[in-house]
């Protein structure tokens, strides 16, 4: 508990209170294809109190009492193996990460602008994401 601060007790800045990871793939013959869901509900967030800034600092409301917006992210990948040779093995992969190209908020803060205003600052994580691999084993 903390006793200078108004509120006794808040959600810990690290609480995602739901999460589900789900991820399955399938083999047909040298070919492979996988597919990856993570849903998460958003990490607690201090909002601030009427974006005001005293004294170069920031005026915060009840500590962790909002929410950032859930995370969505969904990602699928195939891969094909095939011999290139009697010593060489090769795997060719395309990958799209974050297919629905959904803006996941990672992380917010607030810094103070040169106007005496607190100025929101969202760090997300990458939109759609596209990939491709190429890679050569030798025996």
């Amino acid at each position: 508990m903390f006793k200078e601060l108004p509120e006794k007790r808040f959600p810990s800045h690290f609480d995602i209170t739901h999460a589900i990871t789900l991820g399955t793939a399938y083999t047909m013959d040298k070919l492979l294809f996988a597919a990856g869901l993570n849903w998460r509900t958003g990490k607690p967030l201090t909002p601030i109190s009427g974006n005001e800034v005293f004294d170069g600092k920031i005026a915060y409301g009840n500590a962790n009492s909002d929410r950032q917006r859930d995370y969505l992210r969904l990602d699928l990948s195939a891969k094909y193996l095939f011999d290139w040779g009697k010593t060489i093995k090769a795997r060719f992969g395309v990958a799209i990460w974050n297919l629905l190209d959904r803006d996941n908020t990672i992380n917010t803060f607030y810094r103070p602008d040169p106007f005496g205003k607190a100025r929101e600052v969202q760090q997300s994580s990458l939109g759609l994401t596209p990939n491709a691999s190429f890679r050569l084993s030798f025996k």
